[in-house]
């Protein structure tokens, strides 16, 4: 794709000399217009870097197509330039809303394509939205949750980004002061989480890492779903910073410059100079001081919140303790009742043995008894065989035709 960004004559012919109210008309127009009415869309889908990036990011994206060219086209053509002019060696890109990555990954393949020393960081708590402003939000809490962070980490690794692209899991407010502290230089803000508080911290807490003429594009300012991320770039950006978007399709996009350096090209009064530096100053410090007691609320309100989880947790631990204190008592009742358990069988088991000892003495008794039973009823049988056989003898019945001899009666 031709750079037309440096030639002015695409898509309309504005003269490149330098910034009107912190924001360049020529390079808006050239975005903006290009994308909507200019026809760049078509050399966008052309670009091999962009077609490269898109087939690493397909299927992780819900981003609009538009939003994500103008993205291509701030990285391609405008972060080198920031770049050079800031005169850092590398430089870092924050994407505050990831979802499932795909944006950051899309953003990371063209820095690497392109060779650009510039990493990205995507920061998402990859676990849904926090609380939300109901007043003005129309999302809600746990909103973009289920996303397999291990897997995308894992998908960043062999898609050979890693040393391009990292994710941070967390609250913005727990990871981004020290993500922003120990990264390059910020170039481009990338902030799409939706809504007001998230865009409204994502803001203030990028504002004092950005080099002179970063880009901070606030994705979902424009969508009709998002009217808190609408009254953020109202209140804070416009109506508080005084700043000036240089475009406002596909989406909003600001510069941030220090110092007055976004006065308007041409003007050389000294007093002019100084008063836009003086109020910017001004402006930074209220910021700043803005921020530190939105953080230090934040930090208040999770230690009040981590006081109240610490006495739940206590007054579980006690109920706990208690039910252990039963636990055992009912432990030691359970070991008194076994012991006297133990002690019926023993005494049953010795009680048993002595009366098996007693039945086998009297079986050996019955055992002789029934022996001396059966010899008396084989004495008697032999008896009864000699008294019949003495009573059948001829003699003993001539004896008592004679009036003589024995009587044998044998009794029952």
């Amino acid at each position: 794709m031709p750079n037309y960004f440096e030639t002015g004559d695409y898509p309309l012919d504005l003269k490149h000399d330098g910034l009107r109210k912190g924001r360049s008309a020529r390079d808006g127009y050239a975005r903006g217009w290009g994308l909507e009415y200019g026809g760049m869309r078509e050399e966008v889908l052309a670009d091999s870097v962009y077609v490269d990036a898109m087939s690493l990011a397909h299927g992780r994206t819900i981003q609009a197509e538009p939003c994500r060219m103008n993205l291509f086209l701030l990285a391609k053509y405008f972060l080198p330039r920031v770049l050079e002019q800031s005169g850092t060696a590398s430089g870092s890109i924050f994407e505050f809303g990831s979802y499932r990555g795909g944006s950051a990954i899309f953003l990371a393949a063209v820095c690497r394509r392109l060779g650009l020393p510039v990493r990205v960081y995507g920061l998402d708590t990859f676990e849904g939205m926090p609380p939300t402003d109901k007043a003005v939000d129309a999302h809600n809490a746990g909103d973009f949750s289920g996303v397999d962070l291990a897997e995308l980490r894992a998908y960043v690794e062999s898609s050979g980004l890693s040393d391009w692209l990292e994710f941070v899991q967390g609250t913005f407010e727990e990871t981004a002061p020290a993500q922003l502290g120990g990264a390059a230089p910020l170039l481009l803000a990338h902030i799409d989480c939706d809504i007001r508080p998230a865009v409204a911290y994502s803001y203030e807490a990028i504002r004092p890492w950005m080099v002179p003429g970063g880009y901070v594009v606030f994705d979902d300012a424009h969508s009709s779903s998002c009217l808190g991320a609408t009254e953020v770039v109202e209140d804070l950006v416009i109506r508080r910073d005084g700043l000036n978007c240089e475009q406002i399709w596909p989406h909003f996009v600001f510069r941030l410059w220090p110092h007055g350096e976004s006065v308007e090209s041409g003007s050389n009064q000294t007093s002019e100079l100084a008063e836009l530096e003086y109020r910017f100053r001004i402006q930074r410090l209220e910021g700043e001081r803005a921020f530190a007691s939105l953080t230090a609320d934040r930090v208040q309100h999770k230690h009040d919140q981590n006081l109240l989880e610490l006495g739940a947790t206590r007054s579980r631990l006690e109920q706990v303790l208690l039910q252990l204190a039963s636990l055992e008592a009912a432990h030691s009742e359970l070991d008194l009742a076994h012991s006297k358990l133990q002690a019926t069988r023993d005494g049953c088991l010795s009680d048993l043995q002595q009366t098996r000892a007693r039945l086998e003495q009297t079986q050996l008794g019955l055992t002789d008894i029934e022996a001396a039973h059966r010899r008396l009823s084989e004495a008697h049988e032999h008896l009864e065989q000699q008294v019949s056989m003495a009573r059948s003898s001829r003699w003993l019945g001539l004896g008592r035709l004679l009036g003589v001899g024995p009587e044998f009666k044998l009794a029952k």
